[in-house]
């Protein structure tokens, strides 16, 4: 082998080498920009699906939320329309069973007793509707509990009138009151 052939052979092992290496750094280069595209394609996923999680999250918590302020309102509202109508029947069987004749001498108090302790749990029933809310079923409620309230001191009145009538045996003081301001009772 003559210089020429090694200069030759010399020249094209390093072309070759250099070239080769030349063609791994492209290589090399276009391989970490696909890293790097794949890198971020895979964070804009991840960070999209992570979004996603946290927005579900959030509408379920508001939704379990949303539900379990629904159901604590119904049971404040159904505790004040069953108070309002315990009181209200209390009432009314107060006032007619006294008109009737049917409460013993020794009940009269036993029953006033009931019914007072029904307007307390209307009265806290009340409260915890105004708690609950919102602000203008609380006055609603506050407005009807009032008039049931009202319903109930006239049923009682009524029926302080009768026992009052019924204890007076010759009538005198009650006949003198019904001539005064007329009879209450035919209202």
């Amino acid at each position: 082998m003559n210089v020429e052939g090694i200069a030759a052979l010399v020249a094209a092992a390093v072309l070759g080498v250099g070239g080769a290496i030349w063609v791994g750094r492209l290589q090399l280069k276009g391989a970490l920009s696909a890293a790097d595209a794949t890198a971020r394609t895979g964070l804009a996923q991840a960070e999209a699906a992570y979004r996603a999680a946290l927005d579900a999250v959030r509408a379920s918590g508001t939704e379990a939320h949303t539900q379990w302020l629904r159901d604590v309102r119904r049971q404040a509202y159904s505790a004040f329309l069953l108070a309002c109508s315990e009181v209200t029947d209390i009432a009314t069987r107060l006032e007619m069973d006294t008109q009737r004749g049917k409460i013993p001498a020794d009940q009269r108090d036993t029953r006033r007793e009931e019914l007072a302790a029904a307007i307390a749990r209307l009265e806290n029933s009340v409260m915890i509707v105004a708690l609950e809310g919102p602000e203008d079923v609380s006055e609603q409620a506050e407005l009807l509990a009032s008039a049931v309230k009202g319903a109930a001191d006239e049923c009682k009145y009524q029926s302080d009138l009768r026992t009052v009538a019924s204890f007076t045996s010759s009538g005198s003081v009650c006949s003198a009151v019904w001539e005064a301001v007329g009879d209450p009772l035919a209202r």
